[in-house]
C-alpha cells in the first residue's frame, strides 16, 4: 500500500493568443505513474480563473522511491508544447515502530549486543569455574582425609 503525498503544481503559461485548451502533468515515482489535468478556472488548487496560471492540488500515491519525475505539457489547438521535466522529493513519515527500527539498523545493533553479552557471560562463567576449582583445592588441602589412600584398598 502506498503513502499518500499531497502535491501542489503551478505552471505559468505564456499563451499569446489565449487559446490553450489543456495543460497536463504526469508524475512517475517508482512503479507508480499518474496523470492529472491542471486547471485555470479558480478550482482544484487554482487561485484565480483565467490568469494563465494553471494549477493542480491533489495527492500522489507512492509505493517506493524518494523522488518523483514530473512532466508538464500544454495543448493549444492541434499543437502540443514541448514537455518540461522536473523532480519532486517524496517525503515519507518516520515510523517509530519496532519493524522500522529493525530495518533501519536496529537488527545489527541487537545482534552485536547479544553477542557481546554472550561473550561476557562465557568469560564470567569460565572465570567462576576457575575460582571454584581453586576454592575446592584449598578446602581439600585443609582435610586430614586423603581419598587417594582408600583407592589402594579398592584396587586389591
Amino acid at each position: 500500500m502506498g503513502e499518500s503525498n499531497p502535491i501542489f503544481v503551478t505552471v505559468r503559461l505564456d499563451d499569446l493568443d489565449g487559446t490553450t485548451q489543456m495543460v497536463f502533468c504526469k508524475f512517475k515515482a517508482g512503479a507508480v505513474e499518474q496523470e492529472f489535468e491542471l486547471r485555470d478556472d479558480g478550482l482544484g488548487g487554482d487561485s484565480i480563473a483565467g490568469d494563465d496560471i494553471w494549477s493542480i492540488q491533489t495527492a500522489l500515491l507512492v509505493n517506493d522511491g524518494s523522488i518523483a519525475q514530473v512532466e508538464v505539457w500544454a495543448i493549444d489547438g492541434e499543437v502540443v508544447s514541448p514537455i518540461l521535466f522536473g523532480q519532486l522529493p517524496i517525503k515519507s513519515e518516520e515510523n517509530n515502530n519496532i519493524i522500522s527500527w529493525f530495518l533501519s539498523g536496529g537488527l545489527p545493533l541487537l545482534a552485536f549486543m547479544i553477542t557481546l553479552f554472550l561473550a561476557i557471560g562465557i568469560l564470567y562463567s569460565l572465570n567462576r569455574r576457575k575460582e571454584l576449582a581453586k576454592d575446592l583445592e584449598m578446602i581439600e588441602s585443609w582435610s586430614t582425609f586423603d581419598p587417594r589412600e582408600l583407592d589402594d584398598e579398592f584396587n586389591e
